[in-house]
């Protein structure tokens, strides 16, 4: 939940951003990807530092260097300061979206680990779609610096941490490294799984996250009051999906569902990017947001079965940083892309992306998903 803080609290607020420190829509969307490109970078490095010194004396410090950031966000005199801070949170966010699947993975039994990711991934679902209407209220009733103020609960929570989390460590005794290689094959798997979540984060990020938004601002005047509901719905869907994607992996590989997950992406973004009406935004979003559940689970399931020790936390690391180059080149070239053609034509060059991955999905199912 803290580490969704760094994007749900944020997108509702983009334009009082962009208004109250005069800055374009493209500048806006950048405080997005701010905190993902970081966490793309700090990704592979917590994979060592989470191998080596365990994972209580990783998680403590990056709680509280992301309630700093989130700090830094509140008192920042400009933009290039507020700039800085999501530099800072997306540092910490990087490690703390790592953890959350090594620790997942260390505690669930093989057969019941796509039921354990779906419920930590309905657990982040859940905060993404409050967290933006959280956004929304704090927002209009104090201004958007208030948005942040919720980060600060990172710093009880790693008091929480400290006492409580076992200090498990999976690093080699010695000087061994506590990152060994990952042979061919697993790289060739997580390269595949990661680039799927990749595209799948650049859709809800950059598109979904970034650009609706300012769509709603521009084209569904009637629909502001609505902003964060609207903004949070996909995650509320994903919540549902995620609670029950544990039954479908059961029945489907993971990328058959993969594929039903980016042809619901292309569906939603096509809808969202040709109609006036509010209620069919909403629907769509609801559409879009479940194949997003899909293939989240479908793909963190499917990193997460080969990440056996001693690979575990490089693998999943590796994964995470392929994944997230999604989530960080998302924002700012949605928010480019705004500039150019307009928030219906972001979305529509979202829905060819997802239609693209859903054929490429089908065709990983045939010939690579045993």
């Amino acid at each position: 939940m803290i580490a969704s803080m760094a994007t749900g609290l944020v997108s509702p607020a983009l334009p009082d951003i962009a208004a109250s420190l005069h800055v374009s829509a493209a500048a806006a969307g950048l405080l997005v990807s701010a905190t993902s490109a970081p966490a793309l970078l700090a990704t592979p490095v917590a994979g060592v530092m989470i191998g080596r010194w365990g994972r209580r004396a990783v998680l403590v410090p990056a709680l509280l260097v992301f309630a700093g950031g989130g700090l830094a966000a509140m008192l920042s005199p400009g933009y290039p300061a507020l700039l800085a801070a999501r530099l800072v949170q997306g540092t910490a966010t990087g490690v703390l979206l790592t953890l959350s699947l090594v620790l997942v993975a260390d505690w669930a039994a093989a057969a019941s680990l796509p039921k354990a990711l779906g419920r930590n991934g309905a657990v982040n679902m859940a905060s993404l779609a409050l967290l933006p209407l959280a956004g929304s209220v704090l927002t209009a009733a104090a201004g958007w610096r208030a948005a942040f103020a919720p980060c600060l609960l990172a710093i009880p929570l790693a008091c929480v941490v400290a006492l409580w989390l076992p200090d498990v460590r999976s690093a080699a005794r010695g000087g061994a490294s506590p990152v060994p290689p990952l042979p061919r094959p697993l790289r060739s798997h997580i390269l595949r799984s990661g680039t799927a979540m990749a595209a799948a984060l650049a859709c809800l990020f950059g598109v979904s996250f970034t650009v609706l938004p300012l769509r709603l601002q521009d084209h569904l005047p009637s629909a502001e009051e609505f902003r964060g509901v609207l903004i949070g719905l996909p995650l509320a869907a994903a919540f549902v999906g995620a609670l029950t994607a544990g039954r479908l992996l059961r029945r489907w590989q993971p990328w058959t569902l993969t594929a039903v997950g980016f042809a619901l992406f292309t569906a939603g973004f096509t809808v969202t990017a040709t109609t006036a009406s509010v209620w069919l935004v909403a629907v769509a979003a609801l559409v879009y947001g479940s194949g997003f559940t899909l293939i989240s689970v479908s793909m963190q399931t499917l990193a997460a079965r080969l990440a056996t020790e001693p690979y575990r936390t490089s693998l999943l690391a590796d994964w995470g940083t392929v994944g997230r180059a999604g989530q960080a080149a998302g924002p700012a070239v949605a928010g480019l892309m705004v500039t150019q053609t307009g928030t219906g034509g972001t979305f529509l060059l979202g829905a060819l992306l997802a239609a693209a991955s859903a054929v490429g999905s089908t065709v990983l199912a045939r010939v690579d998903g045993g």
